[in-house]
């Protein structure tokens, strides 16, 4: 948000998000962790205050709850880099439940890719389908 208002393009920071989030920690004297930290913080912050208006801008992307709603009998998990319990504060705005060991965020610490090595590791003969705003695959590349 920091570098938004500072006036630098949401397409300049994607182009490499890793290096500019070490060099603003940097610049505020602050290592990572406590960037993440202070981050959260806020977030913590914003739900007590007006969860209303945190949920409205952070919404789950369009269609996205009608189809976890009917997984309510199935196994599915979710991984993303955003901190497990605002997964859950997201999903209960939706009346949708999971299994806080089904989500894989970043408090556990590990990447994106060996969660779904283990995964595909847990459920050998099971199909994974990997689900991300870009579109869909599974494991067999179809």
């Amino acid at each position: 948000m920091r570098l938004l208002y500072q006036g630098l393009s949401t397409e300049y920071i994607r182009q490499d998000y890793s290096k500019i989030l070490k060099n603003l920690a940097q610049q505020n004297n602050l290592t990572l962790t406590e960037l993440k930290h202070c981050f959260a913080t806020t977030r913590d912050q914003w739900i007590t205050n007006d969860r209303h208006d945190w949920l409205s801008v952070t919404p789950l992307f369009k269609g996205i709850a009608s189809k976890l709603a009917r997984l309510h009998n199935k196994t599915w998990y979710i991984v993303t880099t955003k901190q497990e319990r605002f997964v859950q504060e997201r999903l209960q705005a939706h009346q949708l439940s999971i299994n806080e060991h089904a989500i894989y965020g970043m408090d556990r610490q590990i990447n994106k890719q060996q969660v779904l090595q283990q995964l595909i590791q847990q459920h050998p003969n099971q199909p994974l389908i990997f689900t991300y705003s870009g579109g869909c695959f599974n494991r067999s590349g179809v």
